[in-house]
C-alpha cells in the first residue's frame, strides 16, 4: 500500500508541477515565506494529506470495506453541508433534497 501511495503522490506532485510550469512559460518562482504561506503549506500537508490518507488507513483497519466506502461516500454530502453552514448559506441552497438522498441512499 505505501508503494502504491508514494508513486501515486509522485506522480501528481510531476502533473501539477508541469503545468505549473508550462502555465507559467518556465520561471517558476517559489511562493514568499509569509506566516500564511507557512499556515496554507502545512494545512495541505500536513492535515489534508497525512490526515486523509491516515483517516482512512485507520477507518479500513478498524471498519472493514463496507463501512469505510460508505462514510468514503458520505465526503460529498458532508463537504456541502459544512461549506452552506461555514458561509451562511443554509436558506439559499435549493439542493438540500439531494443531500438527504445522497445521506441516505445506499449503494
Amino acid at each position: 500500500m505505501q508503494a502504491r501511495l508514494t508513486a501515486q503522490l509522485g506522480a501528481a506532485t510531476a502533473v501539477f508541477f508541469l503545468a505549473a510550469w508550462a502555465l507559467d512559460e518556465g520561471r517558476l518562482a517559489p511562493p514568499p515565506l509569509t506566516t500564511d504561506t507557512i499556515t496554507a503549506l502545512a494545512w495541505l500537508i500536513v492535515l489534508a494529506t497525512f490526515g486523509g490518507y491516515g483517516f482512512f488507513n485507520e477507518c479500513l483497519r478498524r471498519f472493514g470495506v463496507g463501512k469505510s466506502a460508505a462514510l468514503i461516500a458520505l465526503t460529498p454530502a458532508m463537504t456541502l453541508g459544512w461549506t452552506a453552514l461555514l458561509f451562511g448559506e443554509l436558506y439559499k441552497s435549493a439542493i438540500y433534497p439531494l443531500l438527504l438522498f445522497s445521506c441516505f441512499n445506499k449503494p
